[in-house]
């Protein structure tokens, strides 16, 4: 029987044919990522992200979620560097709560035993959109318990924006809104957790143009040769008639 084969992505070059057992030993190493895009060489389809991959999509739960497994002792304990002293051990989904209460911030250095050196917390595929994203999606509840539900939902929203930053300003596009905050993608890798940004957002859909001072609150990982860098933002200063207008724009939208 002709073993299956995959064909991977990893930042823009094309490798493989590479079997199974390959992938997942060079997952537990992190010379390939969850976030990287795989497909079936004998299936030509569409690229799926690894966490989401019917064949790795256990895998991932296996090592990360707590259980039975030996694996979970290889990847499952993580430790933050902070304020140069090294806490930890901690379980996978605890650094996901630490960064939902702010307790650490992407930037914060992390290390397991598959890392050879410290690495930012925005630098790994675990922590990237993709995988979060998987994770929100499941019905485990030992996963699920791990998130908090936002105040506000967000919907799809396209809209230029401008972003100033002391005596810098860059360009930029959202992605989605709702009248707490927003999630954009700009020109620049140089904003951080914590730091406050002023705003200006085009007009789109049934929201006119605005201002609003936002908190940086995260940042997803850093891909070379990317151009656009994605942030989430929370709105500290809106005006209560722009909150209006996004919250019955997502009304009609969801209804």
């Amino acid at each position: 029987m002709e073993l299956q084969g995959y064909v991977l992505s990893q930042k823009g070059q094309i490798l493989g044919p590479l079997q199974k057992e390959d992938l997942l030993n060079s997952l537990k190493t992190s010379k390939v990522h969850w976030d990287d895009l795989v497909m079936v060489q004998q299936e030509p389809a569409q690229w799926i992200h690894l966490v989401e991959h019917r064949e790795f999509k256990p895998y991932f739960y296996k090592w990360f979620v707590p259980g039975p497994s030996e694996d979970i002792q290889l990847l499952g304990e993580w430790y933050i560097l902070q304020k140069d002293k090294e806490c930890g051990p901690f379980a996978y989904l605890d650094l996901i709560k630490f960064l939902q209460v702010k307790k650490i911030a992407p930037e914060n250095l992390v290390w397991n035993k598959s890392f050879e050196v410290w690495k930012p917390i925005y630098e790994c595929s675990e922590f990237s959109a993709p995988v979060i994203k998987s994770l929100m999606k499941t019905a485990d509840p030992t996963i699920s318990r791990t998130f908090f539900r936002r105040r506000y939902e967000r919907i799809e929203y396209q809209s230029e924006i401008i972003v100033h930053q002391v005596k810098k300003t860059f360009k930029g596009e959202s992605i989605e809104i709702s009248p707490g905050g927003a999630g954009v993608w700009l020109d620049t890798s140089d904003l951080e957790s914590g730091q406050t940004v002023f705003l200006h957002f085009k007009a789109a859909l049934t929201i006119p143009s605005f201002n609003a001072v936002c908190l940086v609150v995260n940042r997803d990982s850093i891909v070379q040769g990317q151009r656009l860098v994605r942030y989430g933002m929370q709105f500290t200063s809106i005006m209560k008639s722009v909150q209006e207008a996004i919250q019955n724009c997502k009304s009609r939208r969801l209804a």
